[in-house]
């Protein structure tokens, strides 16, 4: 059974099936609701020798194209922190910012933030740029930080993301933080 739409724009886009198996020749149907003829291919002929006629040459290996590599990229991305004076280089992908031992960036001294806070995720982009995300951990389905992420006097919400730029200062509990 074929499903065949109706082309008759006056019709709806009404949907039908069509037995190609009992009617193997035919080369229109007729649309049950507004009887609109329709033009369409029959079934191939099928030869029942058709099996004997195959080729049976080695199949060609296809080599698979290579991926698109990204831009070299001039500057490594840095994360520094204000307050202390430490820098943290981050890696593509989710860096993880807490107080716990396990995160990309600890910031155990800081009684204010969460064990773990926040998350800036790190792209390239195609025109050889970094692109960077900052958002509490709470988007990605874990308990939200209990003090958030600040820009200025705005604390974020619990999904919002912030875009950063070299030189946007966000703060996390006491601490400031600036990418640079």
């Amino acid at each position: 059974m074929k499903k065949i739409t109706c082309a008759n724009s006056n019709c709806g886009g009404t949907v039908f099936q069509f037995d190609e198996q009992k009617y193997p020749n035919a080369t229109e149907v007729k649309c049950p609701k507004c009887k609109h003829i329709q033009r369409i291919q029959p079934l191939p002929s099928i030869d029942p020798l058709s099996w004997l006629k195959q080729d049976l040459t080695a199949p060609q290996v296809v080599k698979p194209k290579p991926q698109m590599e990204l831009p070299a990229l001039e500057t490594e991305p840095i994360l520094s922190l204000m307050t202390s004076n430490r820098t943290f280089a981050l890696k593509l992908g989710k860096n993880f910012i807490g107080r716990r031992a396990d995160n990309d960036v600890v910031l155990d001294q800081d009684e204010h933030i969460s064990r773990r806070h926040a998350v800036v995720e790190v792209f390239a982009t195609p025109n050889a740029n970094w692109r960077y995300i900052v958002y509490d951990i709470g988007n990605l389905g874990e308990t939200q930080s209990k003090n958030g992420i600040y820009v200025g006097s705005r604390r974020l919400s619990t999904f919002e993301q912030l875009n950063l730029v070299s030189g946007n200062t966000f703060q996390l509990g006491d601490t400031k933080l600036s990418l640079g």
